[in-house]
């Protein structure tokens, strides 16, 4: 359902037909809420099961070649983030590097894992309540971010903004 289509901010909200987690039959209304020119994005899900008030579900991103995965529970907001080189071929050179991220609130995190091919973050929310997170991405080809560094200090800056946000 498209509840807004820009020019300066999209949102869209997807349903999922209900599927089993662990026995559990679940269901997930998910809502992207995507501004223009920003390097991270708010998305919030609502979970539905029926015999339980509390869901642990894992949210992350795929691993690449070269990707070193890192995180920070420092604030109120923690972040997981992977920072690695995009499409490296050896003897073809790169182009550039990429970031990627997913920030949640601290208190829902319960674990973070690294498996094969993907790093997440478990967390818990409440059977229907809604739950936040911000996911989002910077590269060195956009020239927005020269290196890790800077790519961590912006979300360290968006945690810190998460958590005392203007009123």
């Amino acid at each position: 359902r498209i509840i807004a289509d820009g020019p300066i901010r999209a949102m869209f909200e997807l349903t999922f037909d209900p599927w089993d987690a662990g026995g559990l039959r679940v269901t997930e209304t998910k809502r992207f809420a995507i501004d223009a020119g920003q390097n991270v994005y708010r998305q919030e899900s609502v979970f539905r099961a029926a015999g339980t008030d509390t869901i642990t579900y894992a949210v992350g991103f795929v691993k690449r070649p070269g990707l070193v995965g890192s995180t920070s529970r420092a604030g109120t907001w923690a972040w997981l983030t992977g920072w690695g080189p995009v499409d490296n071929k050896p003897g073809e050179g790169g182009h550039g590097d990429l970031g990627t991220a997913v920030l949640l609130e601290r208190a829902r995190v319960t674990d973070v894992k690294e498996t094969d091919d993907h790093y997440v973050m478990i967390a818990t929310a409440r059977a229907g309540q809604p739950v936040v997170h911000y996911l989002g991405a910077g590269w060195t080809g956009s020239r927005d971010f020269t290196g890790v560094e800077e790519w961590w200090r912006y979300l360290n800056d968006y945690a810190q903004r998460l958590a005392a946000p203007l009123t």
